[in-house]
């Protein structure tokens, strides 16, 4: 099992190194690899590791055909939190007008990747 961590860690590092950037939020488990990530590029290396491990692959791409490709802040200003809690640490936050490219959808909440401040103008 450790090799297999190795090698998605390795995976992490090569294909989701920042973590602002790209969506990488994978854990193995005993018979698996399961999670998402927002890099096709892993997703498939992810895939080859676990069919070569003999495990089963459970790690989705996001964003997914349901979720709507962008969404517009409405608020004066909205937190962006670094977890789904009330309580997680603000990561960043946007203002009003500013559109976000949605990832994914839970329940009541949103993944979003907010435009980087040289895409700001």
């Amino acid at each position: 099992m450790d090799k297999v961590e190795r090698a998605v860690d390795d995976i992490r590092r090569k294909w989701a190194a920042d973590g602002r950037l790209t969506v990488f939020e994978v854990s193995l488990l005993p018979k698996g690899v399961a999670g998402v990530t927002s890099s096709r590029e892993a997703r498939d290396a992810l895939r080859r590791l676990a069919a070569d491990a003999g495990m089963v692959d459970q790690v989705e791409l996001i964003p997914d055909e349901e979720v709507a490709p962008a969404a517009i802040v409405t608020a004066a200003l909205a937190p962006l939190l670094a977890e789904r809690a009330c309580r997680a640490r603000r990561a960043s936050e946007v203002l009003h007008g500013e559109s976000l490219d949605l990832l994914e959808r839970r329940e009541d909440w949103l993944r979003v990747r907010a435009p980087t401040a040289t895409s700001r103008g």
